[in-house]
């Protein structure tokens, strides 16, 4: 990555927190030779990328073609916006029926003048996984600066900068570079408390790695395969792609799905349609080709280390006497929207 020359020096690393950094390279996968900025999330990791590479590479090439997967969250989009301001472009690349972006749609999208593109190795909704690897060949031999965005991934799985092609990553706590860039905030000191904080949260995070990818993993298939079997037309989304071993977007047939969430929480049960950082999840369906009615009905749903079979079971059993209750109460409204 040698868009990045002369840049002004982030705060240097301070020697007594040798093991904090030591504990944040091994979360993230990265190497010694890595350039680390801290931020206080992933949001600012994004926008800290987004300007340095206006900053660096379109000012100076005139690169100014801005690309993020059509699966990103509020802070992509809104900091690649905000340069349209200033003369660039932004385009958001479509993602495909299967949940993914493919190399040939990335390759569609590339000008002569693009610079950057942006995608999220995991998307946080639905779980699927993108094939970083790829894209980032391809980005490399378009010379175009690769970022992954792995908020949703470090800590569920053996994800590592290191082995992803790219060439910056962030997540909610720093971005990583392969080549240092200038700082977002300029004349700031290091951060120690704050490194302090987030080197202890990447060495839990570390720690559960094998819970999270073995037992949550299974937690999660029990969670489905119960709904699957109590809930006649219930389905799970993107089932058959590679996906985060915790996260779980389930369709139920014939329910309005902000009801469904609504009912849920009531019964101590939480999930997600999207909405604040995130996008909705009926429009990121309905852009991978789920038809709306169907969109409509999806929520989203987490597991942690922590979650016990126990909780998945009763978690199950309140969300299939609920689905039913309102499944008999609407079923005229759906059975007219199908008509």
């Amino acid at each position: 990555m040698e868009n990045f020359t002369n840049p002004t020096h982030n705060p240097p690393l301070s020697p007594s927190l040798e093991k904090e950094y030591e504990a944040i390279l091994r979360f993230a996968g990265a190497q010694a030779s890595h350039h680390f900025s801290f931020a206080h999330s992933s949001a600012e990791a994004v926008n800290h990328a987004v300007l340095a590479t206006y900053l660096e590479v379109s000012r100076k090439t005139g690169k100014n073609h801005f690309l993020a997967s059509g699966l990103e969250e509020a802070p992509a989009i809104l900091s690649m916006e905000r340069l349209q301001e200033l003369g660039c472009v932004f385009e958001m690349v479509p993602v495909g029926s299967d949940g993914m972006i493919s190399p040939e749609t990335l390759a569609e999208a590339f000008t002569p003048r693009t610079a950057f593109f942006l995608c999220s190795w995991g998307c946080g909704l639905t779980g699927v996984l993108q094939p970083v690897e790829e894209l980032a060949s391809l980005c490399q031999e378009r010379g175009v600066l690769f970022h992954v965005e792995a908020s949703h991934v470090l800590g569920k799985g053996p994800f590592r900068f290191s082995e992803s092609g790219g060439d910056l990553l962030s997540f909610s706590g720093g971005l990583f570079s392969k080549q240092e860039i200038p700082p977002f905030i300029l004349g700031a000191s290091t951060p120690v408390q704050e490194i302090e904080q987030l080197s202890a949260s990447c060495q839990k995070a570390l720690s559960e790695i094998d819970t999270v990818t073995m037992e949550v993993n299974r937690l999660r298939n029990l969670f489905e395969g119960r709904i699957q079997k109590e809930i006649v037309g219930a389905r799970v989304v993107f089932g058959d792609q590679k996906r985060l071993p915790h996260i779980s977007t389930m369709i139920f047939p014939m329910v309005h799905s902000d009801v469904l969430l609504y009912l849920l929480s009531r019964k101590g049960v939480y999930a997600t349609f999207g909405g604040g950082e995130r996008q909705h999840l009926p429009h990121l369906l309905q852009a991978c080709g789920v038809k709306k009615l169907d969109s409509l009905s999806a929520l989203s749903f987490a597991f942690t280390a922590k979650t016990t079979e126990e909780e998945i079971l009763e978690g199950v059993e309140k969300i299939v006497e609920t689905v039913h209750s309102l499944q008999n109460r609407s079923r005229l409204f759906f059975e007219e929207a199908l008509a």
